[in-house]
């Protein structure tokens, strides 16, 4: 009889161990992806709630930050496999000449490994 629990427990315990490790926060992915360039002013606040729940980000793939932000507004490539994406947050003169200058972006830069390694706000 204690095999037999200790057998479903380990069962259990093997099947938590490869549930998904994405702790993403929660963002309405819509709303992110039709307001393109942020030029409907509707990214701003879920970029907050980025910022303040980075550590849960940190560490998480790149693919992961695709499949939730979709393609980056910007990106860049560096030396040794780094990568640098940006998606702007606030509306700016890449929506219109009007601005005088860029809106506000949020960072995110990947490791070689394709890791989040940093998340910033740039203006």
């Amino acid at each position: 009889m204690n095999k037999i629990k200790l057998f479903f427990l380990c069962l259990c315990v093997g099947f938590y161990s490869c549930g998904s490790k994405d702790k993403f926060p929660e963002i309405d992915k819509n709303v992110w992806l039709q307001d393109k360039k942020a030029c409907q002013n509707k990214r701003e606040e879920m970029a907050t709630t980025l910022i303040n729940n980075k550590e849960l980000i940190l560490g998480l793939k790149e693919e992961i930050l695709l499949e939730k932000l979709g393609r980056p507004d910007k990106h860049d490539y560096q030396k040794r496999g780094r990568k640098i994406y940006s998606y702007y947050i606030t509306p700016g003169k890449q929506c219109s000449l009007q601005y005088p200058e860029e809106g506000k972006r949020i960072v995110f830069e990947m490791n070689a490994l394709g890791l989040i390694a940093l998340i910033t706000i740039q203006n």
